[in-house]
């Protein structure tokens, strides 16, 4: 990231005693770091002017400052960086930054996840729009219906870190470890759903995409017995059919799959983006865990 009043700089500074390009900040793969780009008046790190090119090592509530130490930042947290994109179909001036959160992030919005950008258990990125994911490539172009979009991916953590982990979580949780607890009713009309890892279970607030969940959970349990079959093979569903049985659009579905995959993220889910799969060109979709259980009200 460029610090500077210059229009491409990440962090636009309009005071004038900063510089067009006047530091930047990065990730090393182990930490961040800031460099000094030459600029006139210098950079600050708690105080202390820097050396031209010199790194300085950041923490968690270093203090920085840009040609003037009376103008403060901080460094609010020190964990690895996330998936962004950045608009590039419009003018300099117009173009937004969509920020992952949760190691999740929807292209072009939230209400309309055309494409998916998700973290794994590694740390690693990748993107789904409609077919299998893919590893994400730092600076790819995404396109979507009205709009494209420049993909920023870190590099990855040694040891595979996610940055999107919580300090004080305790055990991971994980897709392919956790079961998927649901109660449903005898006639359906309501559906919770609990994740179960060890001891520990996470109530769910109920939500319309449990429905889908619920749909491919009973795809997976009624292939158990396709013994004939590899596993690779069982509990798969044309979309067009999923959306008949819960009697929306096809598009709606691609809607619950980003809201399922949040939902288990806030609840601290590491590999929140695994719970689906897809096939390339059937348009099917499964559940990526057999790792269920179906117990009536």
């Amino acid at each position: 990231m460029v610090v500077g009043r210059a229009p491409g700089c990440l962090l636009r500074l309009d005071n004038p005693r900063v510089s067009a390009e006047h530091a930047s900040i990065f990730w090393t793969g182990e930490r961040w770091e800031l460099r000094d780009l030459g600029s006139r008046n210098g950079t600050f790190v708690d105080g202390r002017r820097t050396a031209p090119g010199e790194r300085i090592a950041l923490r968690e509530g270093t203090r920085l400052s840009f040609a003037s130490p009376d103008d403060c930042w901080a460094l609010v947290n020190d964990l690895p960086p996330v998936a962004s994109a950045t608009r590039c179909d419009v003018p300099v001036g117009e173009r937004e930054m969509r920020i992952a959160q949760d190691g999740l992030l929807a292209l072009p919005s939230a209400d309309d996840p055309q494409i998916s950008i998700f973290e794994n258990e590694g740390g690693r990125w990748f993107v789904e729009g409609g077919g299998p994911a893919r590893p994400g490539v730092d600076g790819e172009r995404l396109d979507c219906t009205d709009s494209g979009w420049i993909l920023s991916i870190p590099p990855p953590s040694p040891g595979g870190v996610v940055a999107t982990t919580r300090r004080d979580m305790g055990l991971p949780k994980m897709i392919g470890v956790l079961t998927l607890l649901f109660h449903v009713s005898l006639d359906n009309e309501y559906v919770q759903l609990a994740l179960v890892q060890g001891s520990e279970t996470i109530n769910l607030n109920a939500r319309a995409h449990h429905e889908l969940i619920l749909t491919l959970a009973r795809a997976r349990i009624a292939a158990r017995g396709e013994v004939d079959k590899p596993e690779s093979e069982r509990g798969w569903l044309y979309v067009d059919d999923v959306a008949a049985m819960l009697r929306v659009e096809s598009e709606r579905v691609n809607m619950f799959i980003y809201r399922a995959r949040q939902q288990l993220a806030e609840a601290g889910v590491l590999n929140a983006g695994s719970l689906f799969e897809r096939r390339p060109t059937t348009r099917q979709l499964r559940l990526a865990t057999d790792h269920i259980e179906i117990r009536p009200i």
